[in-house]
């Protein structure tokens, strides 16, 4: 069968999104760091509350793909989903990179900037993987674009609750 296009092979068994949930972490981490008290439990609870954070962008990411196309969930194309939301959430790490050295080596408390940014490029970067994996439409980059602005404003609300 000829594939057409960017369309990965189907022999990629596995999809993870430990990439995903170590940039959440360390955003959790530099948020309790830039806090007037640093105690180990807020370092403890900010890690956590990314954490969950983070399992929620994922589920919520890939549940608004599988509502906006039931067509990938017929015949093992589930793992579209799960390989373009994985990819997406990849191009957090550079944003990641960029907070803590600017929290490190500049002294700046920029993380969120660096996290919304970061979310936001994520949800759009899920939609074009959808679309680069043959899925038509563009409700496949602006359901995750608008998905990831509300989510990245939950974050920074979220972050404000924080001890």
């Amino acid at each position: 069968m000829t594939k057409i296009g960017y369309r990965q092979a189907d022999d990629q068994k596995s999809v993870y999104f430990i990439p995903a949930y170590l940039c959440f972490i360390v955003f959790g981490i530099l948020v309790a760091l830039n806090k007037p008290a640093i105690t180990m439990s807020t370092v403890l609870i900010s890690i956590l509350a990314a954490f969950l954070f983070a399992i929620l962008v994922i589920f919520l990411l890939s549940l608004a793909f599988k509502l906006a196309n039931p067509n990938l969930m017929t015949e093992g194309e589930g793992q579209v989903i799960k390989r373009a939301v994985s990819t997406g959430m990849s191009f957090m790490i550079p944003f990641t990179v960029l907070a803590v050295l600017a929290d490190v080596v500049l002294g700046w408390d920029a993380v969120m900037p660096f996290a919304s940014a970061a979310v936001m490029t994520a949800g759009a970067s899920a939609g074009m993987e959808v679309m680069k994996a043959g899925v038509q439409g563009i409700k496949n980059v602006l359901l995750p674009t608008f998905l990831s602005f509300i989510i990245s404003t939950s974050w920074m609300i979220l972050v404000g609750f924080l001890p």
